[in-house]
């Protein structure tokens, strides 16, 4: 699994006042169309279906609700280390990281669907660009947040890393969300 991890000196120096400034807070940030399209879908595929609509939007937020942030990383060098994701924790097994939050960013100026039953860590957003959000809010991370960027835009990753955001490739990112059982949006 590759991560890149960013480095940013006005985040690493930011202080936070309030009662949580201890906890450390994960967030996982999705570029929902670019994960769909690069992960999701078989090349074939993508150009013989409407991909941008509601029904690959679902089935992208079927798998996120699927997510394991305990899954083991595979190893992905030669030597057979892995990238550790999520927490600094992840050797101690007294210590229970906290459910991250896990925000899908999709393009588009509409307001996510009500009726969808997601669980509490896992927002949608639409914004008029994806990318941007993303890149904005890496930039805004507190010091205590962990930043992770699921994307493969090469411009996005980049600049997400710049701000101090850890990157993920959507294909081992989906790589912790095993296939939902049966139809719905309910996590497994």
């Amino acid at each position: 699994m590759n991560v890149s991890p960013g480095h940013s000196p006005s985040r690493d120096s930011k202080k936070s006042d309030g009662p949580d400034s201890g906890a450390a807070e994960t967030h996982w940030l999705l570029d929902g169309y670019n994960v769909l399209h690069a992960a999701l879908l078989p090349g074939e595929l993508r150009s013989q279906i409407r991909w941008w609509n509601a029904e690959g939007r679902e089935r992208l937020i079927r798998r996120v609700c699927c997510f394991d942030p305990h899954a083991v990383d595979e190893p992905d060098h030669a030597d057979g280390q892995t990238a550790a994701l999520g927490s600094n924790h992840a050797l101690d097994p007294d210590i229970t990281p906290a459910t991250p939050t896990l925000w899908v960013v999709f393009d588009g100026d509409r307001t996510p669907p009500e009726e969808q039953n997601l669980p509490a860590h896992i927002r949608i957003i639409f914004a008029p660009s994806a990318d941007d959000y993303l890149v904005s809010r890496s930039r805004r991370a507190e010091s205590n947040e962990s930043i992770y960027v699921v994307s493969s835009d090469k411009r996005v990753v980049g600049r997400c890393a710049h701000a101090g955001a850890k990157i993920v490739k959507p294909t081992d990112f989906l790589a912790r969300c095993p296939e939902p059982e049966g139809p719905g949006i309910e996590p497994a």
